[in-house]
């Protein structure tokens, strides 16, 4: 199936992102691909969704945000019941290769680069998100 539109069809993404032009562009990029998302504006914020819901196929979440960062964020989604295996996909303007150990010891998967593009958006997320069938839970 290589029609981005039709792959990710249903996929839910959580996006964790402090700076709103970012978050915004984020959403409409993942919505023009067919997906749904919920956004969130800090760490903790994403945390309060995810005690109530996990039923996301994956996050994007900005590293650099000031209440918590993603990388400490990351690490408090792993510790939450059922979100062990959900793609986290760190959000960064950090393009260096000695930036990639810190993000996956924090247990986020890969890194997309900022500014967005939906192209290196959709070839991020075609590695990492297969949308679940309806009524399955994130640790199916």
């Amino acid at each position: 199936m290589n029609d981005p539109e039709r792959q990710f069809a249903g996929a839910r993404l959580l996006v964790v992102d402090d700076a709103d032009i970012s978050a915004e562009l984020a959403a409409e990029m993942l919505q023009n691909l067919d997906m749904t998302c919920v956004v969130a504006s800090e760490g903790s914020a994403a945390l309060a969704i995810l005690a109530n819901d996990t039923n996301f196929d994956g996050i994007l979440l900005d590293c650099e945000m000031p209440d918590m960062d993603g990388y400490a964020t990351a690490q408090a989604i792993r510790a939450m019941a059922g979100l062990a295996d959900v793609p986290i996909l760190a959000m960064t303007g950090h393009t260096t290769a000695e930036d990639m150990p810190h993000i996956l010891e924090s247990g986020m998967n890969a890194r997309i680069t900022k500014p967005l593009s939906l192209q290196r958006l959709s070839s991020v997320l075609n590695l990492w998100i297969r949308p679940r069938p309806l009524g399955a839970s994130a640790g199916s």
